[in-house]
């Protein structure tokens, strides 16, 4: 049972850092409203397009490794010290990425502010 749960914890931050590199390294070219980080501040123009996906491209991909470590060592921690409160800690474990994706849409919404005059 364990290993689900270990299946489960590494999923969404394996795909922070699959999202992550390829908003990086092949963003959408276009502004669309299907795929790519798509908020009122970064489909104003082109070059906040670029910015924005350059911006949460580098916090996911880095943000997404650093998740993938932390939650590992947290999950065998719990499963070999603290077995008795492993459904607890899965919890927290399950939801720490949701935290941080929403953190990410902050930061990046103040990055493009703080950058707005420029593009």
């Amino acid at each position: 049972m364990d290993i689900l749960y270990f299946l489960l914890i590494n999923f969404i931050p394996a795909m922070i850092i699959f999202f992550g590199h390829v908003f990086m390294y092949k963003p959408p070219k276009s502004i669309n409203f299907a795929y790519g980080y798509r908020t009122k501040r970064s489909t104003a123009s082109k070059k906040a397009w670029a910015f924005a996906h350059q911006v949460c491209g580098a916090l996911w991909y880095k943000g997404g490794i650093f998740l993938a470590i932390l939650l590992n060592g947290l999950f065998l921690i719990t499963v070999f010290l603290l077995r008795p409160y492993r459904f607890d800690i899965y919890y927290v474990l399950f939801f720490t990425p949701l935290l941080f994706m929403l953190g990410s849409i902050l930061y990046t919404e103040h990055r493009l502010k703080r950058n707005e005059e420029a593009l």
